[in-house]
């Protein structure tokens, strides 16, 4: 079976004997960043993480990270989340997952003051309390309810398209 990691680099995870470099395909995007853009050598990190090209700041972005800041200060000072946790919305049926952005939750929210109760995926995750009751994203912070299970991981990845239907093998 192969797997796509972070880095971009195939590997067959089925393989009795050790993985080693040789052992691997690069995906295009990685080999272009090795071997740099164009003929100049140069690396346009926008090319493969396009939320760092300021064109993409958002209209709110200061806001959330002067939040951010705030609940930083908060945190270091007091080590308990503030006052908010107790309105923040629940997460239940989380899983987390890695993107370009970062470290992002995927889950089912209740009381979420713009998505309501439905299925969404966080922000990207800035901390994690140690006793897995809370997280902080770049937006907010959510109460941990359970994580999913292997049903519910299974129709996540239904849902994403990349679940197996019952009758493939």
């Amino acid at each position: 079976m192969k797997v796509q990691v972070l880095l971009g680099l195939h590997l067959d995870v089925a393989s009795p004997k050790p993985i080693s470099i040789e052992d691997t395909q690069p995906v295009p995007r990685l080999e272009r960043l090795v071997r740099g853009v164009g003929g100049d050598g140069f690396v346009i990190l926008t090319d493969m993480f396009s939320f760092l090209d300021p064109a993409h700041i958002s209209s709110d972005l200061a806001g959330r990270l002067r939040a951010l800041a705030d609940d930083c200060e908060q945190l270091k000072l007091t080590r308990a989340p503030p006052m908010l946790l107790r309105t923040a919305p629940l997460l239940k049926n989380w899983v987390p997952t890695l993107t370009p952005a970062g470290v992002q939750m995927i889950g089912h929210t209740v009381g979420h003051p713009i998505h309501g109760d439905r299925m969404v995926m966080t922000t990207p995750l800035w901390w994690a309390d140690p006793d897995g009751t809370w997280i902080r994203s770049l937006s907010r912070f959510y109460r941990l309810g359970p994580p999913a299970g292997p049903d519910h991981v299974r129709r996540m990845l239904e849902l994403a398209g990349l679940g197996s239907s019952e009758g493939d093998a």
